[in-house]
């Protein structure tokens, strides 16, 4: 995944890459 699309999943998901 490129950073925007990890950071995106990161705003949308915080708990799963917590």
């Amino acid at each position: 995944l490129k950073k925007a699309e990890v950071f995106k999943e990161l705003s949308s998901n915080q708990t799963t890459y917590n």
